[in-house]
C-alpha cells in the first residue's frame, strides 16, 4: 500500500493519499516510513510544493517581526469553512514528531501519546533528520493557517489588509488557552517552538540562503517569545523551574491541557504574536 501511497502524491491526489496512508498510520503496521508519507499526504492537503516553497522564502520579507507574521499569513493561507489545512498542519506535525529512531528511548517528561500506534517526543535528538527538517515548513504551515483563521472576520480577505491582524487573537490567558474549544491557541504556540527548533538543525545541516533566511526569523522572535511565555507562566504563580519544563513541553500541541503552567506559556506567546503582528 505505500507504493499506492507515492502514486497518488505523485499524482497529486490528496484525499487518496490521506485516505490511504492514514488506514497505515492508524495500525499496528506504522513505522518511520509510513509516518513521513503521512506526514506528507497532508502537506499535499494543505498546498505545499515544496521547490516552489523554498523559493517563495527565499525572496520573502523576514525584517521585521510583523513581516514575518504577514509572510506565513500569505504563504500559508486557510479559512475554517472551506479547507482543512490548518488541520493537516497539526497531524503532520504530529506524525513527524513520531518519527524516532529505532531504539530510542524518549523519557517519559518528553513523550506524548505513548498509548498509540504513533508516540511522538517533545526534542529533536529523539526524532530523526528528515523529520526534523521536514517539520520547519509544517511549523511554518501550522502557524501561518491559524494566523488566517483566527486573526481575521470570516468575510475578510486578508490581501486587502496586506495580511496584517485584523482581530487581537483571544487565546492570551491560561483560562483563555484551556477554555478554548478549538485548543488551537495552544497548538500556533506549540508550533511557533518548533518552527524554532527545527530551523535551528535546518540551519546547521543544509546552510544557504533559505536557511539564512528562516533564520533571521528565530533571531528576531525566539529570544522575544521564549521570555514572555516564562514572564506570563512565571506570573501565573508558576517557580521558574516549572516555566522552563513547560515551555518544553509545549513542543506537544496538548501540552496545555495536561499542564496549566504550559496553558500559561502558550497564552504568553499567542499575546506577543499579538503584539507583533500588525
Amino acid at each position: 500500500m505505500t507504493q499506492e501511497v507515492k502514486n497518488a502524491l505523485t499524482a497529486g491526489n490528496c484525499q487518496n493519499a490521506l485516505d490511504l496512508s492514514g488506514q497505515l498510520y492508524q495500525s499496528s503496521y506504522s513505522d518511520n516510513n509510513i509516518r513521513m508519507l503521512y506526514a506528507s499526504a497532508h502537506a499535499c492537503n494543505i498546498g505545499i510544493s515544496l521547490y516552489k516553497l523554498l523559493d517563495d522564502i527565499t525572496t520573502a520579507d523576514f525584517s521585521t517581526t510583523d513581516s514575518i507574521f504577514r509572510t506565513l499569513v500569505r504563504l500559508f493561507p486557510s479559512k475554517a469553512a472551506t479547507d482543512t489545512r490548518l488541520e493537516s498542519a497539526n497531524l503532520a506535525q504530529d506524525a513527524l514528531m513520531s518519527t524516532i529512531p529505532r531504539g530510542t528511548v524518549v523519557g517519559v517528561s518528553n513523550s506524548f501519546y505513548t498509548t498509540s500506534f504513533n508516540p511522538g517526543s517533545v526534542l529533536t535528538r529523539d526524532r530523526t533528520l528528515d523529520a526534523n527538517i521536514y517539520l520547519t515548513f509544517i511549523s511554518m504551515a501550522s502557524v501561518g493557517a491559524g494566523l488566517n483563521r483566527f486573526g481575521y472576520n470570516a468575510a475578510t480577505d486578508p490581501a486587502t489588509l496586506g495580511y496584517g491582524q485584523e482581530i487581537a487573537m483571544p487565546f492570551t490567558s491560561q483560562v483563555a488557552i484551556k477554555g478554548d474549544a478549538t485548543k488551537e491557541g495552544c497548538a500556533i504556540a506549540s508550533s511557533l517552538l518548533n518552527m524554532f527548533d527545527s530551523i535551528a538543525i535546518l540551519a546547521a545541516q543544509t546552510p544557504g540562503s533559505v536557511s539564512a533566511a528562516l533564520t533571521t526569523m528565530t533571531t528576531l522572535l525566539q529570544t522575544t517569545m521564549t521570555s514572555q511565555a516564562t514572564a506570563q507562566c512565571i506570573g501565573d504563580g508558576f517557580t521558574g523551574p516549572e516555566c522552563a519544563n513547560a515551555i518544553q513541553r509545549l513542543r506537544f500541541r496538548g501540552a496545555c491541557f495536561g499542564s496549566d503552567s504550559a496553558a500559561s506559556a502558550a497564552a504568553g506567546i499567542i499575546a506577543q504574536i499579538n503584539t507583533f503582528w500588525l
